[in-house]
């Protein structure tokens, strides 16, 4: 079942954010908007994870950019 795995993702990133390891995700796709596996890659990634635009590839190093900024 799809819940199944977007929760048991969920569990893993959390483990890693509690074990003081940074993560960055983007979500890549030629659809920019929001969707049901947008919702679901959210959950699974948190807050901070990304919907980059496939034809605006820098958007990837804008956010990585902003990401290392802020160390």
């Amino acid at each position: 079942d799809g819940d199944d795995g977007v929760e048991i993702t969920r569990k893993q990133v959390k483990k890693l954010i509690n074990n003081n390891v940074e993560v960055i995700s983007y979500f890549i796709s030629d659809y920019y908007g929001h969707d049901s596996s947008m919702t679901d890659f959210r959950r699974m990634y948190g807050k901070d994870s990304e919907n980059i635009d496939l034809s605006n590839m820098t958007l990837v190093a804008n956010t990585l950019n902003k990401r290392f900024l802020t160390k």
